[in-house]
């Protein structure tokens, strides 16, 4: 497997009420607290679907979202702090994101997990560690979780943790 992160956005997954609904709509939820119009706004603005694009912007939304258990967006503000999108980079926060999203069963989560430890952001390299996390996102049927634990395997076998 090649030693660089391929941390996933887990864009297939996280459709939530608010893909359709107009942007005022969207936004004066967000700003009332709701943690699903907050993701959407902030994804919004990363991508610049229906918004001038602004990755800060965005980003911001998305912590907000993150910040009130919303695990999409949890997994979305750990990939933002590892490819260091709308901020600065900052794997220790990344994976502290990550690892919350995986408690309530990200399998996107477990793998971005798994990548970290494979490549060491945010964390020491551990082999061991990131086939634990592989595994675990394979067997919540994230296709991606299975190839990266393939790989793992078809490489060479551990010497150390």
């Amino acid at each position: 497997m090649a030693k660089s992160a391929n941390i996933s956005t887990g864009k297939s997954e996280g459709k939530t009420r608010w893909v359709r609904e107009d942007l005022p709509r969207v936004k004066r939820a967000a700003r009332r607290g709701d943690r699903d119009a907050a993701y959407e706004l902030g994804v919004r603005y990363l991508t610049g679907r229906s918004v001038d694009r602004d990755p800060a912007c965005g980003f911001d939304w998305v912590r907000r979202s993150a910040r009130q258990g919303q695990v999409h967006a949890q997994e979305l503000l750990g990939y933002c702090l590892v490819k260091g999108v709308g901020t600065v980079p900052d794997g220790l926060s990344a994976v502290h994101w990550f690892q919350r999203a995986a408690r309530q069963g990200s399998a996107v989560a477990r793998y971005n997990l798994g990548c970290c430890y494979l490549v060491g952001i945010g964390m020491p390299r551990s082999r061991r560690a990131a086939r634990i996390y592989f595994s675990s996102a394979a067997d919540l049927g994230y296709e991606k979780g299975s190839r990266a634990l393939a790989a793992l395997e078809q490489d060479a076998p551990d010497t150390a943790a």
